[in-house]
């Protein structure tokens, strides 16, 4: 019994390289897509993380601020808004800014009592706290749409947070 005598003419040629290039695409994108879930999972995970320590930290020092100043209310809120006003949004502070800003506050307000600097630098402490959870938190949502949709792109991540 003799096989068939395939002729190999230029269509038969070109099908043959058509039928490969497609299932080489297809391989290679199934490993690139199930690289970057992993990768992106794994992101989602690490920011995760890092949002739950931020807002669990921030919840301590609350709570140990709470337990040590007992300041009227009218001080506690005059202090918030001076920070609100001194600190811009997005910009977390390195500790020489972060007490000099304090002292600044204190200064200006008469509020010479080192309980009052203290409990300044601790409000400041916990409202970088809270932005650091909050970019934590955005960045986690971006991998998370990411997971989800694998076909979009996804933008560059924003600067970090000095830690």
């Amino acid at each position: 019994m003799r096989f068939p005598r395939v002729r190999l003419t230029v269509w038969v040629l070109m099908a043959m390289i058509a039928v490969l290039s497609l299932v080489f695409s297809y391989s290679v994108q199934a490993w690139g897509k199930s690289k970057s879930a992993r990768d992106y999972r794994s992101k989602v995970m690490a920011f995760a993380y890092m949002e739950r320590k931020s807002l669990e930290s921030q919840k301590e020092k609350l709570s140990a601020l709470e337990q040590v100043h007992t300041f009227k209310p009218e001080i506690k809120t005059f202090i918030q808004n001076s920070i609100a006003i001194k600190i811009p949004d997005e910009k977390i502070l390195d500790a020489a800014e972060k007490d000099k800003i304090a002292r600044e506050i204190c200064i200006v307000n008469d509020m010479i009592s080192p309980d009052e600097l203290s409990y300044t630098k601790y409000l400041i402490e916990i409202g970088e706290l809270t932005k650091k959870a909050a970019f934590y938190g955005r960045l986690k949502l971006k991998y998370e749409r990411a997971l989800k949709r694998p076909w979009e792109s996804i933008s560059p991540d924003p600067p970090w947070p000095l830690d």
